[in-house]
């Protein structure tokens, strides 16, 4: 019970409250004007805006903001700060069916997560908002632009840390009627604080970060093959590897970014691998005497027999003369 008192109060304390006077006024003005604008520039999208307003909150407060995102963003800008977005299902929906299939769907009820392709196509509406404030506020905010989508808003946390941000929340409605909405957080920065908008973390982050299980891949090679060499693959094919691959190894991270290479190797009788720099080159200690092989797939041999060698011919009756040879 105390529990559920404490996240409703905290709820209740970081509302949105409507911003009437000074530059954050101008600012949050700025922002609506954005977003409406940039919505029908480019995914030609004709909305009006709702509701919305401003408020300031702590990193306690960015999971329970964005609960209901499906789209969660970083945004960088060119000091190195760090903002953030959150786009809601149906307004994700609608901008990427505008673009694709030229109408606006029927509301979704269910929070669905965007996917990559779907954070591409909203990005460039993001950073169109930005662009517009820039020139219609530019002592005000920062140009910022779309850097990457989130799993999560615990994982935003990762990257953000202890920041404040002040956050603008705009309710946008569709051409369909359906309510929608979008958040936008920018790092709060003290007068007095120079460094208010760098990224610091606490020890226990720190703590709890280097404790986190990573995902890391090793890739011996990568090799493209058209279908038809592969459809009549069975169990046992051997693919034969150059022997330089044993030596570049490249180690990848869960996204694909290949964060080292290495050489390939046995430790304990278990297959390993030696990580080193890739600004230091380290020659092979052991050239290999034959070929890897990696069992993948093979193709099964065709039944086409091959044509018999055709048989010597007699020519010894052939009459040159009449051939004029």
């Amino acid at each position: 019970m105390t529990d559920q008192f404490g996240t409703t109060k905290r709820r209740l304390m970081s509302a949105s409250t409507p911003v009437e006077t000074g530059k954050a006024a101008e600012l949050h003005r700025a922002f609506r004007l954005a977003m409406s604008r940039s919505l029908a520039d480019v995914s030609d999208l004709m909305v009006s805006m709702g509701k919305s307003g401003q408020k300031r909150i702590g990193p306690e407060h960015v999971t329970a903001l964005l609960a209901d995102m499906s789209l969660i963003g970083v945004l960088t800008c060119d000091n190195g700060s760090l903002a953030f977005v959150g786009v809601d299902t149906n307004l994700v929906k609608a901008i990427v069916h505008k673009q694709t299939i030229g109408h606006v769907p029927k509301p979704k009820d269910a929070l669905t997560r965007a996917t990559l392709g779907e954070a591409a196509l909203v990005s460039p509406v993001i950073d169109h908002v930005f662009g517009l404030v820039h020139i219609s506020a530019p002592d005000n905010t920062e140009r910022y632009t779309f850097y990457k989508r989130m799993a999560c808003a615990k994982t935003l946390l990762l990257d953000t840390g202890d920041l404040v941000f002040d956050v603008h929340d705009f309710s946008v409605v569709l051409e369909n009627g359906t309510v929608t909405r979008c958040v936008i957080g920018l790092p709060y920065v003290d007068a007095t604080d120079a460094k208010g908008n760098v990224v610091e973390k606490s020890p226990e982050q720190m703590a709890y970060q280097l404790n986190l299980p990573v995902e890391l891949n090793a890739v011996i090679t990568n090799a493209t093959r058209v279908w038809g060499d592969v459809a009549d693959w069975t169990v046992g094919h051997a693919l034969i590897l150059a022997p330089e691959t044993l030596f570049n190894v490249a180690v990848q991270s869960a996204g694909g970014r290949t964060e080292f290479h290495a050489q390939l190797g046995q430790s304990d009788g278990k297959r390993a691998v030696r990580l080193y720099l890739d600004d230091v080159e380290e020659p092979p200690s052991e050239v290999a005497q034959e070929p890897a092989r990696i069992t993948i797939a093979p193709p099964v041999q065709s039944p086409i027999q091959s044509p018999e060698p055709p048989q010597d011919e007699d020519f010894s009756d052939l009459d040159l003369e009449e051939l004029d040879i």
